[in-house]
């Protein structure tokens, strides 16, 4: 039996078990799904809250340490690493403040 099906096994198992172990609290398994959709359009939320503001503070940070001349900005892999950051940041935060996009 080769590994994939094994992991593919034991997830089945774990569903199982899982399912039937919410049936015996007696919580409904659309209960908990619910909760699951409001778990993660949370943490998408925060996570492109964060990003946001990172992509406004990056640049602030890089003429920070321009103007107090700092030896990272000649480090042309720092200076990469934090445009990357930035440009990341300006990805994964875009659409940060618009009001969430709600299925009828």
């Amino acid at each position: 039996m080769s590994s994939s099906a094994t992991v593919a096994r034991v997830a089945v198992l774990l569903l199982r078990v899982s399912r039937d172990a919410l049936v015996a609290l007696g919580i409904a398994a659309d209960e908990t799904i619910g909760f699951l959709s409001v778990f993660a359009d949370e943490t998408v939320r925060l996570a492109r809250a964060v990003a946001f503001w990172t992509a406004v503070l990056t640049p602030l940070l890089l003429i920070w340490l321009l103007f107090q001349q700092s030896p990272v900005l000649s480090d042309p892999v720092a200076v990469l690493k934090l445009v990357t950051l930035n440009v990341t940041a300006l990805v994964v935060g875009h659409g940060y403040g618009e009001p969430p996009h709600r299925e009828a």
